[in-house]
Parts: structure tokens; C-alpha cells; sequence
């Protein structure tokens, strides 16, 4: 009975993943969008602690966004979106849990070389039964960007971070700076090569529960970021992306 159970289960997550990877609604308005999306996957470490050991499960992910765009005139846009994920585990239903996100974004452009963005995103994650982890979380982001000649772009700006835990009195909230520098070089219209340099401060707990119970918690500290990626377009059917 149970080797039955499992193979059902695993004839059903296998048919979610290759055969309903992707179930998109798209408005006749090009403004105003919906999508729909579900999917399975197999996870080989649930719980992420070192030192523990590791618990295999499957994974249901049911994934709805509603996304709406205005353009003011012709150099301003304003996007908002409602996304909703629900992650459910087969066995390990403790970590099944919701997440609800409200975005939103304003791009005012400044000629033809300058163009200033600010974006925020709300998070609200609510777990089933460990609640203790539940969350909220506040990303606001505000960059500018300007095009340096034919072939580059240079982006200069600064995220704040913020994360609470509600029902947890022993977790620090989270908060944390980080001003980063964006440089994008565009060879040909198919060679691309980008670099992002990020520093970060900050305070608090950021993933609760990752850690193994005798590691110290580092809850404050300051942490540089170097990121290159390489994109190279081969065909309309064929893209390739390198990042380090």
C-alpha cells in the first residue's frame, strides 16, 4: 500500500513538473496581466541546518499574479502586482507555507540618457504550523540609471531592507542598508557583460531557523558583493547566461 501511495505521488509531481510546468492567461490589454503557474519538485534537504540530517520530500508550488501598468505621458510608468504562492510539502507539512507580495513601482525618465526608478516590495509569509516564522518583509529600492555613450549603462543605488517576526519575541528584526553600483557593457546586440558591486549592513535575523542550534547567530555584521554575468544570444531558441 505505501510503495502504491508513493508511486502515485511520484507519477503526479512528475506529470505537475513536465507536463503543467507553465499555465499563462494573458489579457487582450497588454496593461493589465494574469498568470497562473503550477509545478512540483523533489527536495533532497528540507530543513537546510548543517549538521542535521537530511530529510527528503515533494513539493507542490501553486503560483497566481495579477500585474497592472499605467504610462503617464511618455516618459513616466507606474506598475503594481499581487502575487500569491502557496509551497506545500507532502510529508513535512510543517514547513507548508503561504507567501502574499504587493509590488509596486514608479520609472520617471529624464531625456534620453537618465532614467530614476523606485520600486517597493511587501511581503507576507504565513507558515502553517510554525508560526514562529512567520513574517513580513519591506524591500524599497530607488536607483538611477544613466547611459554612458552607445554601449553602456551605469546604475547607482540603494535598497532598505526590513524584516519582522511577529510571533516571535526572540528574533531581531531585520534591517539592512545596502547601496550597490550596476555596469553593463553591450559588445553587439547579442554579447552582453555585466558587473554589480553591492555593500551591505546590517542587524538582525534574516533566515530564522537556518542555522544548526550550538552555531552562534551572526546578527549583525558587513558583507561586500561582486557579481559578473555574461550573456550571449546565439538564436531566437538559444540564449546562454554565465554568472560568477
Amino acid at each position: 500500500m505505501l510503495t502504491t501511495k508513493i508511486s502515485i505521488q511520484l507519477y503526479i509531481y512528475i506529470f505537475l513538473t513536465l507536463g503543467i510546468n507553465s499555465i499563462a492567461l494573458t489579457q487582450p490589454d497588454k496593461s493589465l496581466s494574469l498568470q497562473g503557474k503550477i509545478s512540483g519538485e523533489f527536495r533532497s534537504n528540507i530543513s537546510r541546518q548543517p549538521g542535521l540530517e537530511k530529510d527528503d520530500d515533494y513539493l507542490l508550488n501553486l503560483i497566481l499574479t495579477v500585474g497592472k501598468q499605467w504610462q503617464l505621458m511618455s516618459n513616466r510608468k507606474i506598475s503594481l502586482s499581487y502575487d500569491l504562492k502557496h509551497y506545500r510539502y507532502s510529508d513535512f507539512t510543517d514547513f507548508t507555507r503561504y507567501d502574499q507580495t504587493l509590488w509596486g513601482q514608479f520609472v520617471q525618465r529624464f531625456g534620453q540618457n537618465y532614467k530614476f526608478t523606485a520600486s517597493d516590495e511587501l511581503r507576507f509569509r504565513l507558515h502553517q504550523s510554525t508560526k514562529q516564522f512567520n513574517y513580513t518583509k519591506n524591500i524599497s529600492d530607488f536607483n538611477l540609471k544613466r547611459k554612458v555613450g552607445s554601449s553602456n549603462n551605469l546604475i547607482i543605488g540603494y535598497q532598505n531592507w526590513l524584516k519582522t517576526y511577529h510571533n516571535n519575541p526572540s528574533l531581531r528584526k531585520y534591517v539592512s542598508h545596502r547601496a550597490y553600483m550596476k555596469f553593463n557593457h553591450e559588445f553587439s546586440p547579442r554579447l552582453n557583460l555585466g558587473a554589480r558591486f553591492e555593500y551591505q549592513n546590517h542587524q538582525g535575523n534574516l533566515y530564522a531557523g537556518s542555522t544548526a542550534p550550538q552555531q552562534a547567530l551572526n546578527v549583525s555584521g558587513n558583507r561586500f558583493m561582486l557579481r559578473l554575468n555574461f550573456d550571449k544570444l546565439f538564436s531566437r531558441k538559444l540564449v546562454t547566461s554565465v554568472s560568477y
